[in-house]
């Protein structure tokens, strides 16, 4: 008997051997998922959406009733884990309206909300303190408006310490593109708006990214709305923290960019194109597409390369297996890359058959996305939008989804290794 145990579990020791070996999921997230919220939305336009202190996990969403808020995991003077929220302002239900949030270890926190598009507005908390939420008050302070002169949709954070760059889509009165405001004193005051991106009348989507190595240097992606012809391009720069606080970061547009992706006139008809994510791996720049055309309405998931030379080279790295929601041109589940340094993995979403699943691919040393993949979690339900934040993964799944105005969406949150 005693024999028969030591061979089994010798036999048990190296199937888990064999398991890590070979990349099962243990490698990549700590435990099950936990959920966060049971009714809250965001978009990857927005960000930063999360964010922790020493002691407190907090996340922004826009609820299915429009109220757009700050959530908070904490623990309560019994030591057990509770949600706290804020509704910061009841707004269009519409889930491109997360808030973002800015978080700096003894820096005021600060939180930018906007409709979509709506007046900017902010609030910002007192240095050195986890801000603390309920339903009725907060610690973020009262809301202030942005210097922003029209209308916005979405607002992404840069920070340096206290100075802070904070960057909105213009679409309103002859202006169209991205512009940015900067404040030295973590958002005590702010400059006027400058112009970065000119988007030349078209609807423009805007990514910046850090560096692996360096959060200064900035990966810079844009591609007009999904559509096919000669504007469906994606451009791809390089740009400075510094560049953008001195105001030396001059105008561009997208036909000004290194072209990632652009339609091909001798390939199928109807080429389109969603813009996901981007960053880089060991120096080397990438950025992450779905693409579909006339031939097939289920897109693919492209993983898009740069080599030393400079040139761009395109793989698929699987399919999305189906599409959610009715009139949003192909909403995909999403792939965001894992920007921690030294962790060479995309997390992607898809379907296969009646379930969705949330995985993992591996990059290899060339760069290049896995097309195996490792399952995370799987549901009857979407799981969409994964984004990375420090050791947290967080994601969606979609429990009713009709449009970006008529949902009904949870919030999880893995923790990686």
């Amino acid at each position: 008997m005693r024999r028969q145990l030591s061979v089994l579990a010798v036999a048990l020791v190296s199937v888990l051997a064999l398991g890590l070996l070979a990349g099962s999921p243990a490698q990549a997230v700590k435990g099950p998922p936990k959920e966060r919220s049971g009714n809250a939305a965001y978009s990857w336009w927005t960000s930063p959406t999360f964010g922790r202190t020493a002691s407190s996990f907090y996340f922004t969403g826009v609820n299915s009733q429009g109220y757009q808020r700050i959530y908070r995991w904490s623990r309560n003077s019994k030591r057990k884990l509770v949600m706290t929220y804020t509704n910061l302002r009841k707004g269009t239900v519409d889930d491109h309206n997360a808030p973002a949030l800015s978080m700096v270890r003894g820096k005021p926190s600060l939180v930018f909300y906007t409709d979509h598009p709506g007046t900017m507005y902010y609030r910002r908390a007192a240095a050195g303190q986890d801000p603390r939420l309920s339903k009725t008050s907060s610690s973020f302070g009262r809301a202030r408006r942005m210097p922003f002169d029209v209308r916005t949709t979405y607002a992404q954070v840069l920070r340096d310490g206290d100075r802070v760059v904070v960057l909105a889509r213009y679409l309103q009165a002859g202006k169209s593109g991205w512009y940015y405001v900067r404040s030295s004193d973590s958002g005590a005051t702010w400059s006027e708006p400058s112009e970065l991106f000119d988007s030349e009348s078209h609807q423009a989507y805007l990514l910046m990214r850090a560096t692996e190595t360096d959060a200064s240097e900035l990966h810079v992606m844009a591609y007009w709305h999904p559509k096919y012809g000669p504007d469906n391009v994606v451009g791809y720069r390089r740009l400075t923290f510094e560049q953008l606080w001195s105001g030396a970061a001059e105008r561009f547009t997208v036909s000004g960019m290194q072209r990632v992706w652009v339609s091909d006139p001798e390939g199928p008809a109807n080429q389109q194109v969603r813009l996901l994510d981007g960053g880089d791996k060991g120096g080397r720049p990438m950025v992450f597409l779905a693409t579909w055309d006339a031939t097939s309405s289920v897109p693919v998931y492209r993983q898009v390369l740069r080599a030393e030379d400079g040139t761009w080279s395109s793989s698929v790295i699987r399919s999305a297996g189906g599409t959610y929601g009715t009139g949003n041109g192909n909403y995909v589940p999403g792939v965001t890359l894992d920007p921690r340094p030294g962790a060479n993995r995309v997390f992607l979403g898809y379907r296969d058959g009646s379930r969705w699943r949330l995985a993992v691919s591996d990059l290899g040393p060339d760069g290049r996305a896995s097309q195996t993949t490792r399952v995370l979690a799987s549901s009857p339900k979407p799981l969409a939008r994964p984004v990375v934040n420090g050791k947290d993964l967080m994601y969606q799944r979609l429990d009713r989804y009709l449009t970006f105005k008529n949902f009904q969406i949870s919030v999880h949150t893995l923790q990686l290794r």
